[in-house]
């Protein structure tokens, strides 16, 4: 087998739009991929047309029924990889060219390291370029969970793991309280258990208006902070017992709590901010 055969999953529902954007991405890579997985949530737009355009280039899965679930739909598709690393796409994102040549090398150079992401660029509906997400303040490769445990730092679209850590982690969390959250979930767990390596370059773009499989974007400087990690973290000690102290992770949960309020307060809903 290809010591660094990739397969890029995308999971999407009714993204016909933008889906053809993420696909056209992906096969404009200096280092394409082994196989693509499109998971297809029961879209009811053009999306089956869509994907059929493209013939054996893809692989399609279509669920039988609409989950709106994103861990489902990754899931379906990792059972089917034959990848030795597996790169994510949101169907509403797109990569730059160098992504997957560029992240994979990094990993082959850096074994310690069985997950690894970038920094990616916001664009609007129209495809604009908005900011960079994070921009300079992304933690370099080593330990993530410490940054993890305050906010979720990593963008689903720019990662890339080795399949092998899914046997020491499992898979996505598809408990209905994950809905929204199961990538957050999912890259502590792997933080506790592996380095995480960032390629420090631009390599994604991330859509910022969400409306199709993931419902929320929990944009640090724009939306609520998400506490309800920090408040399962203190019920799970076992994701982060030895890299971060309880401390810590009280500390975060208060914050957050506290600028959850303030946003909230601004925004003329004092029952939400008292909440």
């Amino acid at each position: 087998m290809n010591p660094s055969s990739i397969t890029v999953i995308i999971p999407t529902y009714n993204r016909a739009a933008y889906l053809k954007e993420a696909l056209e991405s992906v096969f404009a890579q200096t280092r394409l991929p082994d196989e693509v997985i499109v998971v297809d949530d029961a879209s009811t737009d053009s999306t089956q047309e869509l994907l059929e355009s493209y013939g054996n280039r893809i692989r399609v899965i279509r669920l039988e029924w609409h989950t709106g679930h994103p861990s489902v739909a990754r899931n379906a598709a990792l059972r089917k990889a034959s990848g030795l690393f597996v790169a994510f796409l949101d169907s509403d994102d797109r990569w730059m060219p160098a992504k997957l040549k560029s992240q994979v090398e990094c990993m082959l150079r850096y074994p310690d390291c069985q997950l690894s992401h970038t920094y990616c660029l916001k664009i609007d509906e129209n495809g604009r370029s908005l900011e960079v997400r994070h921009e300079g303040r992304l933690p370099p490769s080593g330990d993530y969970l410490r940054a993890l445990v305050g906010h979720c730092v990593i963008t689903t679209s720019t990662v890339m793991l080795r399949k092998s850590l899914l046997s020491r982690i499992g898979f996505f969390n598809e408990q209905p309280d994950y809905r929204t959250g199961e990538d957050y979930e999912f890259f502590l767990r792997a933080a506790g258990q592996t380095d995480i390596g960032l390629v420090n370059e631009v390599l994604t773009c991330y859509r910022e208006a969400r409306t199709g499989i993931s419902q929320e974007d929990f944009n640090w400087r724009s939306t609520p902070r998400y506490v309800r990690m920090q408040r399962e973290l203190l019920r799970r000690p076992g994701l982060w017992r030895g890299h971060v102290e309880k401390a810590e992770i009280v500390a975060s949960l208060v914050g957050n709590c506290l600028e959850n309020s303030t946003y909230w307060r601004g925004r003329g809903r004092p029952g939400r901010a008292i909440y």
